[in-house]
């Protein structure tokens, strides 16, 4: 006697566990940070290599040349800025895609980004000083521009202020604090999140 056995139906209370929003985050972050850095710190290091020269031709006056020390810092700090820019993006687009390569790319970005603090930290010191002084002599300039166009123009007081200032403020000590704790933020959250054993489970599931 042939028995045939009931169908199987899917239990209407089982739910498939909805996706982790997690590499969303991260992924977007990631790439809109890598993005921003890429802008702020590579094509800033290139305009302020080339500032003196262009901006002298446009503005018809002398600009100072820019300190030797700040020269050196910023070309030993372009190829490092490209390598953590390309990690961050090239990690977040990854994890948007849910490959494990993306965990592993911006896990090496944070590394990198936290050992790098220190040394960072110590160039932007030995930059205020010379930084302040080039400030001083672009001022100084453009001063002397104004008075050569018109000998009876008004200097505006932050001009004047801007030429005459010999040293850094604590507000320029506050800032570069400031700005290098900011920096230290997203590399801390990153080896926090993804550091831990629940993480690792899900991406150790996922696609190289």
């Amino acid at each position: 006697m042939d028995q045939t056995l009931p169908p199987i139906t899917p239990d209407p209370t089982h739910e498939e566990p909805a996706p982790s929003n997690w590499p969303t985050w991260f992924g977007v972050i990631s790439i809109v940070f890598g993005a921003l850095m890429l802008v702020g710190s590579c094509c800033g290091s290139v305009w302020m290599l080339m500032a003196p020269s262009v901006m002298g031709r446009m503005a018809g006056m002398e600009m100072p040349e820019v300190p030797a020390l700040m020269k050196w810092v910023t070309v030993l700090d372009m190829p490092v800025s490209l390598v953590l820019c390309a990690l961050m993006i090239f990690g977040g687009i990854r994890l948007l895609r849910r490959r494990q390569s993306g965990r592993t790319l911006l896990m090496r970005y944070a590394v990198i980004r936290i050992v790098l603090a220190v040394p960072l930290l110590a160039a932007g010191f030995l930059m205020l000083q010379p930084s302040v002084e080039w400030g001083a002599a672009i001022a100084r300039s453009q001063i002397d521009l104004m008075r050569k166009q018109s000998p009876n123009a008004k200097v505006p007081p932050q001009l004047e202020a801007a030429a005459s200032q010999d040293a850094p403020t604590a507000m320029n000590y506050a800032f570069m604090l400031g700005g290098s704790a900011l920096g230290l933020a997203f590399p801390i959250a990153i080896i926090l999140w993804m550091g831990g054993g629940p993480v690792k489970e899900e991406v150790a599931g996922w696609e190289p």
